[in-house]
């Protein structure tokens, strides 16, 4: 029986950038098998959860730009019997690197956010990617600053 008395702390990144007035998110294979997920992992003790969550995105997809303070949602998952909630923050993408710690084990790939949502197997994550995608959208539609949009 699972113990969900204690859920295990993560913290992720949803990866973006603009691209002809159009939202691309990436995606990472997880470590686990070739299913598409978001970079993420436990929230390292000597740094904040969306500074540990913009670690995990260079360590597992070379990914890096600025992260948001404010996460824009989470999402529950169960490994290894425990359950494990994750808060996700925006990554705007300023930097795709060529070589990366897990470049060897991770596959990264550019989707629209409507292909990332839909390759995702969690429904909550899911979730996080549509709700972040109309948020994106309503900015772009008003000629807003993306980042701006998202802090707000």
């Amino acid at each position: 029986m699972p113990d969900n008395s204690t859920s295990i702390e993560q913290s992720g990144v949803i990866p973006f950038r603009i691209r002809d007035g159009r939202l691309e998110i990436a995606l990472v294979t997880a470590s686990s098998g070739p299913h598409w997920t978001i970079p993420k992992g436990h929230v390292e003790d000597d740094l904040d959860p969306h500074h540990s969550a913009a670690k995990e995105a260079y360590e597992e997809s070379g990914l890096v730009g600025h992260v948001q303070r404010r996460a824009i949602g989470t999402y529950m998952y169960e490994k290894r019997g425990k359950p494990h909630e994750v808060a996700v923050y925006p990554l705007h993408v300023q930097e795709e690197l060529r070589r990366w710690p897990e470049m060897l084990v991770r596959k990264r790939k550019w989707m629209s956010a409507e292909e990332a949502a839909s390759r995702v197997k969690n429904a909550e994550l899911r979730c996080c990617i549509q709700d972040f995608n109309k948020t994106i959208r309503k900015a772009i539609r008003r000629g807003e600053n993306v980042r701006g949009a998202i802090a707000a």
